[in-house]
C-alpha cells in the first residue's frame, strides 16, 4: 500500500461506508440515518467522553504492544509505515476518514441489525487481527474486540458523535505511535 493507495481508501471509507450505512438504515423502522448524525445529539460532552475513552483505549493498546513478543504486529506496522511515510495531515485525515465512515457503518448500521458484540467481532476479523498463526496478534486481535466492544457502548448510551471521536483519537495515537516507532 502507498500514500495514494491508502488516500483512496480513506475516501472510500468515509463516504462509501456513509452511503451503505444509509442504504442499510433506509429498510429500518427504529433507527433513521440522518436522525443519528443529526447535530442536535452533537455535544461537548459526549465527544469529551469518546476522546477520553479513545486516549485510554489507546495507552492500554501501547502497553500492550510493549508487553507482546514484537512479531507480526511490528512488521504489519513497519510495512504500512514504510510505504507510506505519513505526515500529521496524513495522519490526522486518515484517522479522521476512518474514525467517521467505519462508526457509522458499523456501530451505526450493522449493530442495529446484529448487535454490539457481534459486531464488534465482525469489526475486528475483517481488520485481520484475529489470526489464530500469531498468538502476539491474535491476543490484540482480542483486546481489539473488547476496544470495538467500548465504541459500541459509547455509540449505545451517548451516541455516535461519541464513537466517532473515541475511534478518532485511537486511530491517531496509534498511527503517531507506528511513525515514533519506524523512526
Amino acid at each position: 500500500m502507498n500514500r495514494k493507495s491508502l488516500f483512496h481508501l480513506s475516501i472510500f471509507t468515509l463516504f462509501g461506508f456513509s452511503m451503505l450505512a444509509y442504504i442499510m438504515l433506509h429498510f429500518s423502522k427504529e433507527l433513521n440515518f440522518w436522525e443519528m448524525l443529526s447535530w442536535q445529539h452533537f455535544n461537548i460532552k459526549s465527544v469529551g467522553i469518546g476522546l477520553a475513552s479513545g486516549a485510554l483505549a489507546a495507552g492500554l493498546g501501547l502497553l500492550l504492544l510493549q508487553i507482546l513478543p514484537n512479531t507480526k504486529i511490528d512488521e504489519l506496522l513497519n510495512d504500512v509505515l514504510s510505504s507510506i511515510n505519513p505526515t500529521w495531515y496524513h495522519i490526522l485525515f486518515y484517522s479522521f476518514c476512518a474514525g467517521v465512515g467505519e462508526e457509522i457503518l458499523f456501530r451505526g448500521a450493522v449493530q442495529h441489525y446484529i448487535f454490539l458484540w457481534p459486531t464488534a467481532l465482525l469489526f475486528v476479523l475483517i481488520h485481520g487481527y484475529l489470526n489464530p498463526k500469531d498468538k502476539s496478534l491474535f491476543i490484540f486481535g482480542v483486546f481489539l474486540v473488547f476496544i470495538s466492544g467500548g465504541f459500541g457502548y459509547l455509540f449505545k448510551y451517548l451516541g455516535i458523535y461519541a464513537a466517532i471521536s473515541a475511534h478518532f483519537l485511537y486511530d491517531v495515537i496509534m498511527f503517531a505511535y507506528m511513525k515514533y516507532k519506524s523512526k
